[in-house]
């Protein structure tokens, strides 16, 4: 045999092993093996928690334009399997952007992002179709990396950093709710890459179902608030969305408790599992508006400090609690750290019998940064519930009230260290994150209304 043909049949049987080694004997299209498959499709639940109201396809979308996952194809299948095994919907698995258009996307029922590092433009042909889409009464279904890129603008969480790839715990939020019904309201441990929210993310806006339970992790996140929500569903427009971040690894897909919490999100977001998606926690409450005026007779009105972080502190120079805050320079102290970040702080006199001429004497004593408002009428201590003096409000920079409450941890002011909370919320405001401590019982003197 010439020695040219033989090396060329020797580089084919190398070609053979290498490509055996990475297209296992009876593997699809998909690329898994049919071990893999077995074991996905065996734990695939054998029926949908709901009937479909019609036949239902699902867009399975997976390209990336960043870090690129192996799980993907695990995902896909494990999706596929879920809806052919149940007979509650069929997928059409894409890497292809032309799939987005909105004539195409008529077709389908949900999208799934599937794993998919997206970083379309925020104002782009994709974000504009997929966010009609879903608005005018489809669904929405994430999977782990769907929150990592421009996508996590409408699942409502972006991708901040995963402290955690270990053995952790997960929290059952809302052991009733349809979509964790497969977990019967008991926590559990998990293995996998856990994904943190620093920005956007919020319960005001979301129906959280799992969280990471801090008390059964090593690393530590970057919120203040330990709330590192797993799982959730939100209402966006007359449509549904569900997002899971389990998927990092393999074998979460085949894992029969995960898949039936997948498989009853992607019906909640087809519109066959009917669920609740009202927000976990309600909104801060808007501040209500003031004009006032102060020592010097010039109005300060709440409108036209719009954009700005605000103290309001309510005052009576003849309560002892005022007096030992102002005695310590607390107040003055606080003021004078925050002013150069653009925090303005504000001293609010509801006494009926206070003066201006009283409130002037005040600020000259104690050489203070800030104004002192006439509330003598009561009107506006009334509107915020103005109960002592002090009782601090801070109001973040959309006039909402972030934090309400005692200025510290000491009513009797014996301790040598306390936690100020009005300074905890300022500074966590100023880091662009959510207050931790929202609301605490105040302490003072009762405000003396007019009767």
């Amino acid at each position: 045999m010439p020695r040219n043909r033989t090396l060329m049949i020797l580089a084919g049987l190398v070609g053979l092993a290498v490509a055996a080694n990475f297209a296992p004997a009876g593997a699809g299209k998909s690329g898994l093996s049919e071990d893999v498959i077995r074991k996905i499709t065996e734990a695939a639940p054998a029926e949908a928690p709901a009937k479909p109201a019609k036949p239902r396809k699902m867009l399975v979308y997976n390209k990336c334009k960043s870090f690129r996952h192996g799980s993907i194809p695990y995902g896909a299948k494990a999706l596929e399997v879920l809806g052919a095994k149940t007979g509650s919907f069929s997928v059409v698995v894409t890497a292809d952007d032309a799939m987005l258009a909105p004539a195409k996307l008529a077709g389908f029922d949900a999208v799934c992002i599937n794993n998919a590092t997206t970083r379309w433009k925020k104002d782009g042909p994709e974000m504009k179709a997929l966010r009609e889409f879903v608005e005018s009464g489809k669904g929405l279904v994430g999977v782990h990396a769907a929150t990592d890129g421009t996508a996590g603008h409408l699942f409502g969480g972006l991708f901040s950093g995963h402290p955690w790839h270990e053995k952790v715990g997960i929290k059952i939020d809302e052991p009733k709710h349809p979509v964790n019904a497969a977990f019967a309201g008991k926590a559990f441990l998990i293995t996998d890459e856990i994904y943190m929210f620093t920005k956007i993310y919020s319960r005001t806006k979301l129906r959280v179902l799992l969280s990471l339970d801090m008390t059964k992790t090593r690393a530590k996140g970057r919120r203040a608030d330990n709330d590192y929500a797993v799982s959730w569903v939100r209402a966006l427009g007359k449509g549904r969305v569900f997002y899971c971040s389990l998927g990092h690894r393999n074998e979460i897909f085949w894992n029969p408790a995960v898949l039936r919490h997948y498989l009853a999100g992607v019906q909640f977001a087809l519109g066959d599992l009917p669920a609740d998606a009202t927000p976990s926690a309600e909104p801060a409450p808007k501040a209500p508006p003031f004009a006032l005026n102060d020592q010097l007779g010039r109005k300060v009105a709440l409108a036209d400090l719009a954009g700005k972080i605000v103290v309001l502190e309510w005052i009576n120079w003849q309560c002892p609690y005022s007096v030992r805050q102002y005695t310590s320079g607390t107040m003055k102290r606080l003021a004078e750290k925050y002013a150069p970040k653009g925090v303005v702080w504000l001293a609010v006199n509801s006494t009926h019998f206070a003066t201006r001429k009283q409130d002037k004497a005040w600020i000259e004593k104690h050489k203070l940064p800030y104004p002192i408002l006439d509330d003598s009428a009561g009107k506006v201590g009334g509107a915020y519930g103005a109960r002592t003096t002090p009782h601090m409000f801070v109001l973040d920079r959309s006039g909402a009230i972030a934090y309400q409450g005692a200025i510290d941890d000491d009513p009797v002011g014996s301790k040598a260290r306390k936690v100020n909370y009005v300074e905890k919320a300022l500074d966590e405001l100023l880091a662009g994150k959510a207050v931790s401590t929202p609301k605490t019982a105040p302490y003072g003197c009762s405000v003396k209304y007019a009767q």
